[in-house]
């Protein structure tokens, strides 16, 4: 992570705090410790379950490319971030959303701050 700009470092460890989250309730579904899909239909239990594992996978895999400087994962990065965080407003929005939002907007907002970073060329 050598001559990486501060913002850009800030913004890979929000992404992989994010990805962190994902794992995290991947788990807890996956161990059938959600409280609101304790009792769901198996496959919707499962397929909640993956799609979190499939988020976390997606969000490390973008902050890896992400150190190395990769123009088009930038914007396919900021497609992901902005996605999260409107699916986030789809949901309820209690403490644990807005937390969510916060960890996904955060991020964003810096890569966008530092993406001259990303699209100047490279020396």
């Amino acid at each position: 992570m050598k001559n990486i700009p501060a913002k850009i470092k800030i913004a890979l460890v929000f992404i992989l705090l994010g990805a962190l989250v994902w794992l995290v309730i991947g788990v807890l579904i996956a161990a059938q410790l959600h409280p609101g899909l304790s009792s769901s239909d198996p496959l919707i239990h499962w397929g909640m379950a993956g799609a979190s594992f499939a988020a976390f996978v997606v969000l490390v895999v973008l902050a890896w490319l992400l150190a190395k400087r990769r123009r088009l994962v930038f914007f396919i990065t900021l497609v992901a971030l902005a996605v999260v965080m409107l699916l986030t407003f789809f949901d309820q929005m209690g403490w644990a959303d807005v937390v969510m939002l916060l960890i996904t907007l955060i991020p964003f907002a810096l890569l966008i701050l530092g993406r001259k970073w990303f699209l100047q060329p490279k020396a």
